[in-house]
């Protein structure tokens, strides 16, 4: 099949209608609202380091199969799949690890579409996907090697995405989520009897503690969202990051009120209140299947609060949903305790260096079973009554 790439250096080449109807599952992510909202806020761009590059697959030059969300990247902030030191492996090889092309969302851990095309498309066969995936990744391989890109990265791929990208890429790397399922429950009071005993009462001394300390929550979706609201948070969101790590994070505050303006039916902004005062806030998002809890901040730091602002309350909403599902992003392992398992997530790399490849997938080799043991163990700790 004769396959052709073309690059835009905007998020969204095409109107954001036929964009969005390529979203295959919906994603709130790969939409065109999301990513519009990075770049039009400046949070992406060449000065952030994710230079916007999105590749439309053509299929003899007349037929749009596809579009990959990509980046140019000259460092590996912000993607959390640490690959610092096969930079740092390559540098001392003297090869040239950067630029690299990246397929992902920024400042995003989560699993998603990474191919965006029609859902007719995963309906095919295993083998015509694997030969679709050989044909794109050939020819990524030479857009690449046009580019002057030593490589590329496709990061936290949808499960269903999982075959085409092997064919594509050829090396694979395993890491570890702690996700939450719901496995029936109607309510908070549902889930907490499908514990252990002991785990129960720590939840419930953990919300009441709450409670006791005078804090009140409130849930805003949709057009109870306002960009006033965007703002305070924005405040909290930067004052938690200078206060951790010295600067105000990677998102503009323009990204939070674009958000307001075009995505807000897919936003949950929980904020916890004494009194009148809003004190801090969560953001997450949703689909129709799936939380995922993304953002945080606060004025002060309390016990308790950023996980009842973050995993307690946005189970209360998925509860209410009847949501599949509840990806609280990337490390945690205090996750568990509270009911959210290890999941293995999965990213795709290629190297056009024969060499580095090779040292590579040697390297990824030896790590998946660590990984995957982690995991056993993860689940041994899991709070559930035994079936």
């Amino acid at each position: 099949m004769g396959i052709q790439i073309r690059s835009s250096n905007s998020v969204v080449p095409l109107e954001a209608s036929e964009r969005d109807a390529l979203n295959y599952l919906k994603n709130p992510f790969v939409s065109h609202a999301f990513l519009s909202a990075l770049e039009r806020s400046g949070s992406v761009g060449q000065t952030a380091g994710w230079q916007v590059c999105m590749l439309e697959i053509w299929q003899d030059n007349d037929q749009l199969v596809g579009i990959l969300p990509a980046w140019i990247k000259l460092h590996s902030y912000g993607e959390y799949v640490f690959d610092w030191s096969w930079a740092d492996a390559a540098m001392r090889a003297g090869i040239d690890y950067y630029p690299k092309l990246v397929v992902a969302v920024p400042f995003t851990p989560s699993m998603g579409p990474r191919f965006l095309t029609s859902a007719d498309f995963w309906q095919q066969s295993k083998s015509e996907q694997t030969e679709w995936g050989r044909a794109i990744g050939s020819a990524l391989d030479e857009w690449c090697q046009s580019q002057g890109l030593g490589s590329w990265h496709v990061l936290f791929a949808d499960s269903q995405e999982h075959d085409f990208w092997r064919a594509a890429a050829g090396l694979e790397r395993l890491d570890c989520q702690y996700y939450w399922s719901n496995q029936g429950w109607s309510t908070f009071g549902d889930f907490l009897e499908a514990l252990q005993s002991r785990k129960r009462k720590e939840i419930r001394k953990e919300r009441q503690q709450m409670i006791s300390m005078g804090f009140e929550f409130e849930h805003l979706t949709g057009s109870q969202i306002t960009a006033r609201h965007m703002q305070v948070f924005y405040e909290f969101y930067r004052i938690t990051y200078l206060k951790r790590s010295g600067h105000a994070g990677y998102l503009q505050p323009t990204f939070f009120t674009e958000l307001a303006r075009n995505l807000a039916a897919q936003v949950l902004l929980v904020f916890a209140r004494q009194g009148s005062d809003y004190i801090a806030g969560s953001l997450f998002f949703f689909d129709r299947h799936q939380l995922y809890g993304r953002y945080w901040g606060t004025l002060e730091e309390y016990d308790g609060l950023h996980f009842e602002c973050c995993y307690y309350q946005g189970l209360d909403f998925a509860l209410a949903r009847s949501l599949r599902g509840f990806d609280s992003g990337a490390q945690g392992e205090h996750k568990i305790k509270r009911g959210f398992a290890p999941r293995i997530t999965r990213s795709f790399h290629r190297f056009l260096h024969a060499g580095l490849e090779s040292s590579i997938r040697q390297f990824c080799d030896r790590e998946a079973p660590a990984v995957l043991d982690w995991r056993e163990s993860c689940r041994s700790r899991l709070p559930y009554h035994a079936v």
